[in-house]
């Protein structure tokens, strides 16, 4: 898990996580704790991203 604060959107946090697989997500998912934090969230928005490929950039 990558948490950073945006370079270019004051106020904004960007929080970035990768999983092996949706299975182990959803595994993770169904035993972790729920989230603390010691912040207000004014706003947000999840997306999910799927990548069906990753490589060298110029193949």
């Amino acid at each position: 898990m990558v948490i950073s604060a945006d370079t270019l959107e004051p106020g904004r946090v960007n929080i970035f996580e990768h999983w092996e697989s949706e299975e182990v997500l959803n595994a993770w998912r169904a035993i972790s704790p729920r989230p603390t934090y010691s912040a207000e969230i004014l706003d947000g928005e999840v997306f999910k991203h799927r990548v069906s490929h990753s490589g060298p950039p110029f193949d």
